[in-house]
């Protein structure tokens, strides 16, 4: 790839300028409750290699690969519940990537709109020296699911809150919440790490983490 594009999702309207289509295969995950979930993502990893029929591979930037090193990944997003960097299975490292997601997200408890993802035994992201940032309600930055491990090294990672849907309701149900449960004493609708399942981790390692007000530390003196 040689072009960066901007994922803006698709509606309705008037459309002007250089614009792609790109059309993927499914990419359908089981979610807890019986329900599936559909995902988008701008590269897609499994086994070994880039599945480019699952990978918006416009939106992910003059990216290379060599071997299981994927460098200089660029992806911008503005659509809603778009995800990065999505790694189904085998171990990877991300380069100096760099990604910059807005909009709100959809389900933070199965990862839909992270911007890097990682899910499955035996599964293992590295991401080194990466730029990350997302603002938009559950559009978490990293989500670490069914024991695999993500590694952060020497990376930025930032977040900020979103606009929350009209007509949205507080509550603490899991798949429809988008606010931390207020009986938890905090606030906010965007957190840095999610990590869920038996035997996951997240491993972070010299790198810089700040969220809003949830799921990350922060240091008030150090605006984000």
């Amino acid at each position: 790839m040689t072009i960066a594009g901007v994922e803006t999702g698709l509606r309705t309207g008037m459309y002007r300028g250089n614009i792609g289509l790109t059309v993927t295969k499914p990419n359908d995950v089981r979610f807890v409750d019986g329900t599936t979930v559909q995902f988008r993502q701008a590269l897609y990893l499994d086994q070994g290699e880039v599945a480019a029929g699952k990978s918006v591979l416009a939106a992910a930037g003059p990216f290379t690969v060599r071997g299981r090193v994927i460098s200089g990944v660029n992806i911008h997003a503005r659509g809603e519940s778009f995800n990065g960097v999505y790694v189904a299975g085998g171990r990877y490292t991300l380069s100096n990537a760099r990604i910059k997601l807005t909009g709100n997200g959809d389900n933070d408890f199965a990862g839909v709109g992270a911007a890097v993802m990682s899910s499955g035994v035996g599964t293992t992201l590295i991401v080194d020296g990466a730029d990350v940032s997302t603002q938009g309600a559950d559009r978490p930055a990293v989500f670490v699911a069914a024991g695999s491990h993500l590694i952060v090294k020497s990376s930025v990672i930032k977040v900020r809150d979103g606009e929350l849907p009209a007509g949205y309701v507080p509550n603490s149900g899991i798949g429809t919440m988008l606010t931390v449960p207020w009986m938890l004493g905090l606030a906010g609708d965007n957190r840095a790490t999610n990590l869920v399942g038996t035997n996951t981790m997240a491993t972070y390692i010299d790198s810089d983490i700040a969220a809003e007000r949830w799921g990350g530390p922060l240091d008030r003196r150090r605006p984000i």
